[in-house]
């Protein structure tokens, strides 16, 4: 299972992005769990808690906060990051 956080105006400015990651994991034997946020910021909202579940993996398309961050860390779970950057956190 992989979490898909995605704010709402970008699945407006990039609609093809949310098939193509859904087929792409799929096809690598993932299921994908989409969580649509309105907000960019509702990401660690979203985040709370994935560290403790059973998740193989996050894609988020906003950038959250440090101790989210460092939760998934903790627990192993992999982050990639799509369309955003920091420099201050080990993330794809």
């Amino acid at each position: 299972l992989v979490a898909l956080l995605i704010a709402r105006a970008t699945m407006l400015a990039y609609p093809e992005l949310l098939p193509e990651l859904a087929g792409r994991l799929e096809r690598r034997g993932y299921r994908a769990a989409l969580s649509v946020l309105e907000h960019e910021g509702d990401v660690d909202q979203a985040l709370h808690g994935l560290a403790g579940g059973n998740h193989a993996g996050v894609i988020a398309a906003a950038l959250p906060c440090l101790s989210e961050v460092f939760a998934l860390e903790r627990a192993g779970i992999p982050l990639l990051l799509y369309n955003c950057f920091t420099p201050s956190v080990r993330a794809n």
